[in-house]
Formats: structure tokens, C-alpha cells, sequence
């Protein structure tokens, strides 16, 4: 599979409120294109396992692109040398959204929609579509 192109990096909050009443479906209009998915279907869906689908280049397009930030935490830092902390930020998979959360994806229709989830305050749990990207 392979990035075609960005169609969409505006965030867009799906879901923001209690764990209950989150096991609903969802429905995305994107186009003409109708995506229909439940929080089950994002769940082993995270992010750093994208690589599994994605060539390297292509992991660095949607990163850059789109906007996501690898957000080692800070006391790695002290804990390690500036090369390994270096090598650690071009390999290390921590990619997280704006809120801190972690990311996910799913795959419908030739697209590849990227999701923040998860609890963003006790019992109050949110879902973003970050982005959606065509692919090929």
C-alpha cells in the first residue's frame, strides 16, 4: 500500500463524553464516500503498528504532513546520550496527538483515516478524526 495524497488535516471531534456511551457507530461522510466503523474496529488499530502497511517514506509523509508529533517524554532525555536520544526520535515510535493521546487508524475504501482515542480526563473520553489520506 502507499500514500496517494492528503484529502483532509482539519480535526474534527467524533465523540466527546462517557465511556458508556461510546459503543455506538459511527458514521464519516468524506465526498461520496460513506465510512461506518465502531471504537472495536480502532482498538488494535494503533498507530505505531502502521509500519506494518506503510513503507518508511510514506510514514514520514503522514507524519510530516500530517501534523503528528513524536512526543518522547522529556526524562529520556537525561537518561541517555544526544546520539542515542537522536537515533531514539528517528526510530522510536511514541506518535501522539495534540491532546497527548494515544493515535489509531483504520483502513476503508482506499482510505486511511487516523483517530485520536482515549479516556482525556477521568471518565471523560474523546474520539478525533485527525486525518484521512487515499491511498493506493
Amino acid at each position: 500500500m502507499k500514500i496517494d495524497k492528503l484529502i483532509d488535516n482539519k480535526s474534527q471531534v467524533l465523540y466527546d463524553g462517557i465511556c458508556a456511551e461510546l459503543n455506538h457507530e459511527f458514521n464519516i461522510i468524506l465526498g461520496e464516500e460513506n465510512i461506518t466503523f465502531k471504537i472495536s474496529d480502532l482498538i488494535n488499530n494503533s498507530f505505531k503498528n502502521i509500519e506494518d502497511f506503510l513503507s518508511k517514506n510514506d510514514l514520514e509523509i503522514i507524519v510530516e504532513k500530517g501534523e503528528i508529533k513524536n512526543n518522547i517524554p522529556g526524562y529520556i532525555k537525561r537518561l541517555i546520550s544526544e546520539n542515542e536520544y537522536a537515533d531514539l526520535m528517528k526510530n522510536a515510535n511514541y506518535y501522539k496527538s495534540e491532546s497527548h493521546l494515544g493515535l489509531n487508524y483504520l483502513m476503508k475504501n482506499n482510505l486511511l483515516l487516523l483517530f485520536t482515542y482515549g479516556e482525556k480526563q477521568p471518565s471523560r473520553w474523546i474520539l478525533i478524526l485527525e486525518n484521512v489520506w487515499k491511498i493506493q
